[in-house]
């Protein structure tokens, strides 16, 4: 577990975020900074009391909202992405918040872990909890109970696996957006669970662009940013989109010359002696700010288009 990182497993009440609930929250925080502590949270937000708590948690772990001196505050990308698709409906838009949710600085520790640091393809709720106990034990987290760690797994397995008896509308469905990404599955006994790794069509070159820039940002942090990386790495380094969504080797290498095609201005690719790389032809952040307002723009056209016919 990156050592910079806190280690927590509670905060969500045991919910996952629901269809609504990220409108809801954003909305609230534009409104009010200090929206989570009002007494009268509930009847604005429209959600219990202890869904008031989980709304807080999820807007801050996804990104959406940020601390500020006046309390919280929208962030700049929760605020662009949201005003282009208030209900979470395009799959680019939740390829986005899962990303945050697994590599962001302020992800989870569950659910940083288990995309980027626990090594295999299926895994039992058991395996998690014994993984994460020692993480807490081993940084002094003696708070942290083994329920409590358990109902943190239960929460994540919920959070990418549908449960039985679905409502018949995404704002009555209990599930969480992100089951629609199908990255994990249950296996037929039930007890145990297994990453989907193919190819996904709804996981846009663009937005997979801004997540290899941001991570390429990321890892640069303290130190000088490499001007290359070799594919090996965006494919299986430590809080990589390979690892976030689950890439094969191939799929990473179709993907890179892709965005080398497409996006030129931004990307290189080259096969040197087999040696696989991408190379950035911009600054990080300037790649990150130009494939955002590609993807929020491809968003917004997808969600007209289906208005109109719809």
């Amino acid at each position: 577990m990156a050592g910079s990182r806190h280690v927590t497993f509670s905060g969500h009440e045991t919910f996952t975020f629901r269809y609504g609930w990220l409108k809801k929250g954003v909305d609230g925080v534009h409104g009010d900074p200090l929206i989570f502590t009002r007494d009268d949270a509930t009847t604005r937000l429209g959600v219990g009391k202890n869904m008031v708590k989980s709304v807080r948690h999820w807007c801050l772990k996804l990104g959406l909202i940020e601390e500020s001196p006046a309390g919280l505050r929208v962030s700049d990308w929760g605020s662009r992405l949201l005003a282009g698709d208030p209900y979470i409906e395009d799959p680019s838009s939740l390829w986005l918040l899962h990303w945050n949710l697994v590599s962001g600085p302020e992800a989870p520790t569950t659910w940083y872990w288990v995309f980027n640091e626990f090594r295999g393809h299926e895994f039992s709720k058991r395996q998690l909890v014994q993984g994460l106990h020692q993480i807490s034990e081993s940084r002094g987290n003696g708070r942290s109970t083994t329920n409590t760690i358990k109902r943190d797994v239960d929460c994540f397995i919920r959070t990418y696996v549908a449960t039985a008896g679905r409502g018949k509308s995404l704002e009555e469905s209990l599930d969480c957006p992100l089951v629609e990404l199908e990255l994990v599955h249950a296996v037929e006994d039930g007890e145990a669970y297994r990453f989907t790794v193919r190819p996904n069509s709804t996981l846009s070159d663009a937005v997979l662009g801004f997540c290899v820039a941001d991570y390429w940002s990321r890892r640069g942090q303290g130190k000088a940013i490499p001007e290359t990386l070799p594919l090996e790495e965006l494919c299986y380094g430590v809080g990589s989109p390979g690892r976030a969504f689950r890439l094969s080797e191939s799929d990473i290498l179709n993907r890179a010359e892709r965005l080398a095609r497409r996006f030129g201005d931004l990307y290189h690719f080259a096969d040197t002696s087999g040696l696989k790389q991408l190379s950035l032809r911009a600054k990080p952040g300037d790649i990150r700010k130009a494939l955002l307002a590609e993807v929020l723009n491809c968003v917004d056209h997808d969600l007209r288009e289906q208005r109109e016919a719809s």
